[in-house]
């Protein structure tokens, strides 16, 4: 019997399995744990109060909401055709106002720039895009941009 344990072919197949179970557990196991932190994202927006907005007037401050928000170097609006603050971002402007909270998962006082409502007197489904910073300060060459969910924004002054 002793014989039969030591083959071979039996020694790299409990190899083999060692290095598989190894494997999922870096496959399955470790990306789980580092993506619940680290991860850039606009998950969605609020109020002062904390309810969730699908829409907003151009002139009402909101809430950005997600994670790693305190890594925010600008913050900017979907203005379409009417973008015109020569941000490099074709059809992007930067909001009028925004802050930092305390926490990393928000940032408050956004006020939108008054061309992300379209300026037709209708408004326009426009969405918020963040600009995290990673690495060298003052260069957006490798920065995370992320766009978040779409929200009309309605013309208040017509």
């Amino acid at each position: 019997m002793r014989k039969h344990l030591h083959h071979p072919i039996r020694s790299i197949g409990a190899a083999l399995t060692l290095v598989g179970v190894l494997a999922a557990v870096v496959l399955l196991v470790a990306p789980s744990a580092v993506s619940s932190t680290g991860k850039d994202q606009v998950s969605y927006y609020t109020n002062a109060k904390g309810n969730v907005l699908q829409k907003i007037g151009e002139d009402a401050y909101f809430e950005v909401n997600g994670k790693n928000l305190d890594k925010t170097v600008e913050v900017f609006c979907w203005a379409g055709k009417e973008a015109n603050d020569a941000t490099g971002f074709t059809g992007w402007d930067t909001l009028t106002d925004w802050d930092n909270s305390s926490a990393s998962k928000k940032l408050i006082d956004g006020d939108m720039d008054p061309d992300c409502d379209g300026n037709n007197g209708v408004g326009l489904k426009s969405a918020i895009m963040v600009e995290f910073e990673h690495g060298v300060v003052a260069d957006p060459t490798d920065d995370n941009f992320v766009v978040g969910p779409a929200i009309f924004v309605k013309d208040e002054q017509k």
